[in-house]
This record gives C-alpha cells, structure tokens and sequence, in this order.
C-alpha cells in the first residue's frame, strides 16, 4: 500500500527533487531520506556513486549486490534495481537468483516491469506480490511524483556502466 503525504508536501517533494534541478546526488538523497523520513516512511535508499569518482564497475557492482543482500537480510518488501539500462540489473538478479527465491521473492523480469508507463499500473503492480524484485528504468517515485512505498529498498545503479 502506498501513503500519500499531504498534497502541499508532495508537490515541495517533486519540486525539491525535480530532475531538472542541478541538485548534488547526496543532497538529493539525504533531502528524500528527511522528507520520507517525517512521515515514517520505511524506504532504503543506494546511490550508488558514478564512476567518474575513480570506483571501477566492478566495484559499483558489488556495492549493489551488498546492498540487495542487506535488503534481503532486512527482509524488505520489494527491492527495486534502477538505471537506464546495461547497468547490470539483470546480471545481479541472476547472480543471487537462489538468494532471492530461497527468501520468498519474487523476481519480475525486465520485460514485464519496463512495460509499466503510468503510476497506476505501478502502485497495482506493487501490491500483488508480498515479495519482490523489480527492474526498473527510472525512479518511479519522481517520475510519477507520487509517495515511495513503505518497506521498500531502491538501489540505484545507474552510474555502472559496462
């Protein structure tokens, strides 16, 4: 289920974290752990940091994988891998497959998830299954400007590149 904060709040929250803003990675991420944080939210956010910093794919791949395996010792709801694509969401999927499956998730293949273009069919899919892994290409909740789901854990991959 997803809460809704009050609309004035989650047009500063979509405003705050507008993609068009030149906003510090780190910023943004602390700012959406603040606002998420005031209405007990349960979310868990990754970014993880873009290569130009000197971290390898490699590194910035093994960081993710640490972080769905801190999201599935957590026992989180739904775990969401985002970036635009060829950033090794699949391959992480496939690697800790067994993992997943053995802790009760379910894993959506990129073909059903990258179907989904409105926040409706989104927040419907995201209440059918107690456990799960999606692939997505984007931030939902930004995209969409609506209120992240509670125990959810969304690493960010887009800065691996390979």
């Amino acid at each position: 289920m997803c809460f809704f904060p009050p609309i004035a709040t989650r047009t500063v929250f979509c405003l705050l974290l507008d993609r068009d803003l030149e906003v510090d990675l780190d910023l943004e991420r602390d700012l959406k752990k603040s606002i998420l944080k005031q209405f007990g939210m349960l979310i868990y956010m990754s970014v993880v940091s873009d290569n130009s910093v000197g971290n390898s794919n490699e590194e910035l791949y093994q960081q993710s994988k640490q972080e769905v395996l801190n999201a599935v010792d957590r026992n989180v709801k739904t775990i969401m891998l985002v970036g635009s694509g060829g950033n090794g969401k699949s391959h992480l999927t496939n690697e800790l497959k067994s993992v997943l499956e053995s802790n009760g998730y379910v894993i959506y293949s990129p073909d059903t998830s990258y179907s989904w273009k409105e926040a409706d069919v989104f927040l419907e899919n995201m209440n059918t299954v107690e456990k799960k892994v999606v692939h997505l290409l984007f931030d939902p909740y930004l995209e969409w400007c609506i209120a992240p789901s509670i125990d959810t854990a969304m690493v960010m991959m887009e800065g691996i590149r390979w």
